[in-house]
């Protein structure tokens, strides 16, 4: 049961601020310094009340950039129960719920005006809500120039050094913003590149000879790539191993390798 204390002749109650309640009473007590007695009214029904959501972070009109971590932070006042716990905190935007709790992180809000809504439900069903707008833009914020590579590395086998040469192809690309030029080496003398410079994005061939390669041995190696510091960027270098069995040693190489597809970043 809450209470509520008041002192004079008269007063207002705002009942307002009173929680919910089946059995209300509203008592007086009066007091001369020494003797106290009391009067009680006759009891009544207190209506519950709706929770008082407030959202503290951001602030209204908050601009973020696309992707950029956005962090929720809200709580609700309740004259029933107190406050309103997490699982009764529900965030949504105009699209559907974005989640619960007291605090929420997200990154993935939509370019445009989002009308963030926090709901609060108390313990007998009573719900209200508080909105604020967060504006998202589309600047991507793209890092600079970053070269990227895949796959990442490659195994040829053959059964004789009379075989003829294979070859498979690596393709190049920028991770990033802005334009992109590179250098590519090898030190595998059986590896021939299509293209030792050129700007990305580009297909580059390579073509694995082993004539002159010793039957029954594995050699490895690898293609070195680099790229030139711009954008901020400083010089990125990607090493990407390379290995080559002839004969008996053909069934087990230096490595061997599922070919993966997904581009390689080392900054």
């Amino acid at each position: 049961m809450q209470s509520s204390r008041q002192s004079g002749d008269s007063t207002p109650i705002h009942v307002a601020q009173l929680g919910g309640s089946g059995n209300a009473i509203l008592r007086v007590i009066a007091t001369d310094g020494v003797n106290t007695a009391q009067a009680d009214s006759a009891p009544f029904t207190m209506e519950n009340k709706p929770p008082q959501p407030m959202i503290l972070t951001p602030g209204n009109d908050t601009h973020r950039h696309y992707g950029q971590l956005v962090n929720f932070s809200g709580e609700a006042l309740d004259f029933q129960d107190g406050s309103v716990g997490d699982a009764n905190l529900v965030w949504t935007n105009q699209y559907g719920m974005l989640g619960k709790g007291s605090l929420l992180s997200i990154s993935n809000l939509p370019v445009g005006l989002n009308l963030i809504t926090l709901t609060a439900t108390n313990s007998v069903g009573l719900s209200a809500k508080t909105s604020i707008t967060v504006i998202v833009d589309d600047n991507l914020n793209l890092p600079g120039p970053t070269l990227s590579a895949g796959p990442t590395q490659f195994a040829w086998s053959f059964a004789s050094n009379t075989a003829p040469s294979q070859k498979d192809t690596l393709k190049l690309a920028n991770a990033g913003g802005g334009t992109l030029t590179w250098k590519a080496s090898t030190d595998a003398p059986w590896l021939k590149l299509s293209a030792t410079q050129g700007t990305v994005p580009f297909t580059m061939t390579l073509t694995a000879d082993p004539a002159g390669i010793p039957n029954d041995t594995a050699h490895s190696g690898h293609i070195i790539l680099t790229a030139p510091p711009s954008g901020g960027q400083l010089t990125q270098t990607l090493s990407i191993p390379v290995s080559l069995a002839v004969g008996g040693s053909a069934s087990n190489p230096p490595f061997w390798v599922t070919q993966l597809y997904l581009p390689i970043v080392i900054r």
